[in-house]
């Protein structure tokens, strides 16, 4: 039997709702949180426990 997924364990669960978020927070100061957690599918929780100690950028 498949894993039920809760309600809210995925931020977004259509792309339309992605395309429509972003275009709504264009001028937001969360833009790029809001792009990262669209584009890689973040959880909240994971969008809200990024630092910056943890990019490579190498």
């Amino acid at each position: 039997m498949a894993k039920r997924r809760r309600q809210h364990d995925t931020f977004l669960s259509q792309a339309w709702e992605g395309r429509q978020l972003l275009t709504a927070a264009r001028d937001n100061r969360l833009w790029a949180a809001y792009k990262l957690a669209v584009r890689i599918g973040l959880r909240r929780g994971e969008l809200l426990g990024l630092r910056w100690s943890y990019v490579d950028l190498h």
